[in-house]
């Protein structure tokens, strides 16, 4: 369960937790996913995660050979604390364009994309860099 990258690199996905939990919840035994962290499911003891880290590894696997087992520090983190060092802005402080931050808090809220259209000045750049999505971010 990975995306996988023009180079042959498995990567993770934005969407990756909820699939993992709904891969649980259908009883898959064995679930394979690209090299991140995995303290977000050491509490799952019935289910086996391997990790691999690009499509030749892959490929070796699925053939029954070995696989190379990666250190610890190529290990990146899946979720990481977003760094806030930006105070920017505040979305609070920003009066008018009720109909556009109410569009940008719909769209955080279902995690939808947003599309700001318009003339320059208008202020989209300002709206889009005040407004706080999440404190977290899957890094790419």
């Amino acid at each position: 369960m990975a995306a996988l990258t023009l180079n042959g690199k498995l990567v993770a996905f934005l969407r990756m937790i909820p699939s993992i939990q709904q891969t649980i919840e259908l009883g898959i035994k064995r679930i394979i996913l690209p090299a991140v962290d995995l303290y977000f499911l050491e509490k799952v003891s019935h289910v086996e995660f391997i990790t691999i880290d690009d499509l030749h590894q892959l490929v070796q696997y699925a053939k029954g050979q070995t696989l190379l087992h990666l250190p610890d520090t190529k290990i990146q983190p899946f979720i990481r604390e977003r760094d806030n060092t930006n105070k920017g802005t505040d979305f609070a402080a920003i009066f008018g364009h009720a109909k556009t931050k109410r569009a940008l808090e719909i769209a955080a809220a279902g995690g939808h994309h947003i599309l700001l259209n318009g003339p320059p000045g208008y202020g989209k750049s300002m709206l889009a860099d005040a407004f706080p999505v999440s404190n977290l971010s899957i890094p790419r």
